[in-house]
């Protein structure tokens, strides 16, 4: 049906067996968000958990980039998210938004497109001039 749009995450794709060219074949048009998340190494597919879900970028099990140029190929303008845990486990929430933006910057800068970092610092900063104007 043409009115129905895809929520792509690339862990689910990862796991239901999905690649690049069945994306393509399915139509990546169809696609109307994106969530990233890369995959620790030597994990097989059918004894993957939560736990093994970390952020893109971090390794190169899951094709992230050729995901990205595939929508890219399409045409489509789409949101972006990171999903998965640090590599190297826990973070507070500010380094873990960090790590989230640098696993984006990195996935695009890989996929040959432009990205705008936004750190939690330029949050910080940005609602202290809003508590300045009150």
């Amino acid at each position: 049906n043409e009115n129905l749009g895809i929520a792509f995450d690339s862990w689910a794709w990862h796991l239901g067996g999905g690649t690049v060219e069945s994306l393509k074949e399915l139509g990546a048009n169809r696609v109307c968000s994106v969530q990233l998340s890369d995959c620790r190494e030597g994990v097989e597919v059918s004894a993957a958990t939560e736990d093994d879900c970390i952020l893109p970028a971090t390794s190169t099990v899951i094709n992230n980039v050729g995901y990205l140029q595939a929508f890219a190929e399409a045409g489509l303008d789409l949101p972006v998210a990171a999903r998965g845990n640090p590599a190297e486990g826990k973070a507070t929430r500010d380094a873990l938004i960090s790590l989230a933006q640098d696993a984006l910057d990195k996935s695009f800068e890989d996929a040959g497109l432009p990205s705008v970092t936004r750190k939690p610092e330029t949050f910080a900063n940005h609602g202290n001039s809003y508590a300045s104007n009150s």
